[in-house]
């Protein structure tokens, strides 16, 4: 485990160094110049990333909201800014047309009973992320296949108010951490 840590940590820093300098000597206006960004954000944002989101399959409109607040408002994702800071809006759009078309795949196998405790949970979720975690909204994200451990951050900070979104933070306000974890291995298990 060590060792996964490290290469991850190692891997994250040169991300962030390929990044800056790419930022600092040029615009990420030319293709090679785009697949190297892309490759920089695959490195943490896959389906093995155990607190990244993994962004194959997601919502590109999404996204493109996502990475503006990352962008716009550095105190609401400090590990975010430094990759997203100097990103044009057309940059941004390049990111989310690419992770958006790419197929997405499901995140991890789950204790059977907290995924069916997940299932039953999920009622109040459907209206906005659809049947089985596929959201019919360009703006809401899919939640199919993605990392347990993730989406389990996600509704805690919606709950403990630590992300910010009026609908989420009213919806997961009374559920205790055995509820959202729950709901996130259901969600984690199904197929994108």
């Amino acid at each position: 485990m060590n060792k996964f840590i490290s290469m991850r940590i190692l891997l994250t820093g040169f991300s962030l160094l390929s990044l800056m300098s790419l930022s600092a000597t040029s615009s990420f206006s030319s293709e090679s110049n785009i697949e190297t960004l892309i490759e920089s954000c695959a490195v943490c944002h896959n389906a093995a990333g155990p607190v990244s989101p993994n962004l194959a399959g997601q919502k590109r409109d999404y996204m493109i909201e996502r990475i503006n607040i990352f962008r716009d408002k550095p105190d609401l994702n400090v590990s975010m800014f430094p990759f997203v800071q100097n990103l044009s809006d057309s940059e941004i759009e390049a990111i989310a047309e690419h992770f958006s078309s790419l197929e997405s795949v499901t995140s991890a196998n789950g204790d059977a009973e907290k995924v069916k405790r997940g299932e039953q949970a999920s009622a109040y979720c459907l209206s906005c992320h659809g049947v089985k975690g596929k959201s019919a909204n360009s703006e809401w994200p899919n939640l199919a296949g993605q990392n347990s451990s993730y989406l389990y951050q996600q509704l805690k900070a919606f709950r403990d108010g630590t992300r910010d979104n009026l609908m989420m933070k009213t919806i997961v306000k009374d559920y205790d951490d055995e509820y959202l974890k729950a709901l996130a291995s259901y969600y984690s298990q199904l197929k994108p």
